[in-house]
């Protein structure tokens, strides 16, 4: 709508707005020129590129970092796995049927003569598996891992291999000492490793294991699997599942009505199998009382499983020479 406000000096905005205030209806709104809005677009298209270029980046590092934990896991495996072979693998279950199938009445002594005079040294030489338990829980799957708590090389062990001069309380007691202390006297059955050191390590040693690490797409269940990992050794494991002779001691109900000692020690029969795992043929059956009876009063709770323990590994130790095991002193 003309108006007397206007002049033909004014510029065509400024005429625009005066005319448009006049009529009562909003001005037009200033443009943008199109260098702007063509920067603006570009500034808007850049920042979204980059988001996602970033977002993309950052989950091809994640990737990345997974991949390379898991093939350092992978190669950890390798290392240990490229030592084991089927039979070493198939090792646990066949001494699980057998331990299983021998636990029942007791089938009698027997002494292999390869364990006579100087055979005895060369054998008990071997790479040995070692397992001690009550007999009753050698008749299940649960009862053997049950043992994986109390099974450890004790007194029997270094006294069947390292035996005192002369049995008395403080010569048996001392040994019993040098299995706690892991010293330089408990070297000579270094050799000897326990069951459930196999038993614990071998899952992670089958192809299952490795194709949960192959296929788990999560960077902190993939970290779980390693801390599992990192809870065995594994070259231990292999060790262990190398052993060629499997030694098992049974320990048989209280034996009568005497008295049970703080720490298990009573009266009881023990059998102590050896087992040539190469030949599955028994080499030594031997069934011995243990009576802690004679260990005095005040010193008994203490030391009473281990001076039986040590003075077991010197009876056994003794079937196996033909000699006589000392008199206490």
């Amino acid at each position: 709508m003309p108006t007397f406000l206007t002049t033909p000096k004014m510029s065509p905005e400024l005429t625009e707005r005066v005319e448009a205030s006049v009529a009562g209806r909003p001005a037009g709104r200033a443009k943008m020129s199109p260098t702007v809005v063509a920067v603006l677009r570009f500034v808007g298209i850049a920042a979204v590129v980059g988001i996602v270029a970033l977002l993309v980046v950052e989950r091809r590092r994640a990737v990345d970092a997974l991949e390379a934990d898991r093939n350092a896991l992978l190669s950890q495996l390798h290392e240990s796995t490229a030592h084991v072979t089927a039979a070493d693998k198939a090792l646990l279950p066949r001494i699980e049927a057998w331990v299983g199938e021998h636990s029942g009445d007791y089938e009698g002594d027997i002494v292999d003569e390869s364990l006579r005079g100087e055979g005895m040294t060369a054998t008990l030489a071997r790479p040995i598996l070692y397992l001690r338990g009550p007999i009753g829980g050698f008749k299940s799957l649960q009862g053997l891992a049950d043992m994986g708590q109390t099974t450890f090389r004790d007194a029997f062990v270094l006294c069947l291999f390292d035996p005192p001069a002369k049995a008395t309380e403080k010569t048996l007691r001392e040994a019993a000492r040098a299995v706690l202390s892991d010293g330089e006297r408990i070297k000579v059955a270094a050799h000897v490793e326990r069951f459930h050191t196999a038993r614990a390590g071998l899952p992670f040693l089958m192809p299952q294991w490795e194709e949960r690490v192959r296929t788990v797409d999560d960077s902190r269940a993939l970290a779980e699997l390693r801390n599992r990992l990192k809870r065995v050794n594994l070259e231990d494991t292999v060790r262990a599942l190398k052993a060629r002779l499997f030694l098992v001691v049974m320990d048989e109900p209280k034996d009568g009505n005497g008295p049970t000692e703080i720490d298990g020690a009573n009266r009881h029969y023990v059998r102590v199998v050896l087992l040539d795992l190469e030949t599955n043929e028994v080499l030594l059956r031997q069934r011995k009382l243990v009576d802690p009876a004679w260990i005095p009063t005040n010193r008994r709770s203490e030391h009473a499983n281990g001076i039986n323990s040590c003075e077991l590994g010197m009876e056994v130790r003794a079937a196996m020479t033909g000699s006589v095991v000392p008199a206490r002193q």
